[in-house]
């Protein structure tokens, strides 16, 4: 399933890189990029195998998916509930604190900016706990 998102991440990134040529190497933000589309796949696994109904599965993704959105630190900082709340689950936080170490991923801040690997680590963990959440959904489903 992520192979689709993978495919669109190559044409979208190919044309961004060819046109624009951002700082930094390609590599390791490619590597963000593909881990975020892992993680979100796998939320999307999780919610579809956790709901009763097709629709209920639709009516919950804007529920997972705003806070994705609001609280990824860059529409506007966070206050220290909702930092601590972004550190603990929210996977685009992680894949924005990745992004924003890329160009200078040598270098560490004062501030909170963790290192790429560590960011990198977060997304897949939330990947493989939103995947383990998928298959609890499916082994309920097999035996109602």
């Amino acid at each position: 399933m992520c192979g689709f998102g993978f495919l669109q991440a190559q044409i979208v990134g190919g044309i961004a890189f060819s046109a624009t040529g951002p700082p930094g190497n390609w590599v390791p933000q490619f590597a963000n990029l593909m881990l975020l589309i892992c993680a979100g796949t796998a939320l999307g696994l999780c919610i579809s195998s956790l709901s009763n109904s097709e629709e209920m599965a639709v009516a919950l993704v804007p529920v997972a998916i705003i806070p994705q959105i609001v609280l990824a630190g860059v529409v506007s900082t966070l206050p220290d509930f909702p930092e601590l709340i972004a550190r603990s689950g929210i996977t685009v936080y992680w894949g924005v604190k990745a992004a924003m170490n890329l160009p200078n991923y040598h270098r560490l801040t004062a501030s909170f900016e963790p290192s790429l690997s560590v960011s990198f680590s977060v997304i897949a963990i939330h990947a493989l706990v939103y995947l383990l959440g998928a298959w609890v959904g499916i082994r309920k489903s097999q035996r109602d």
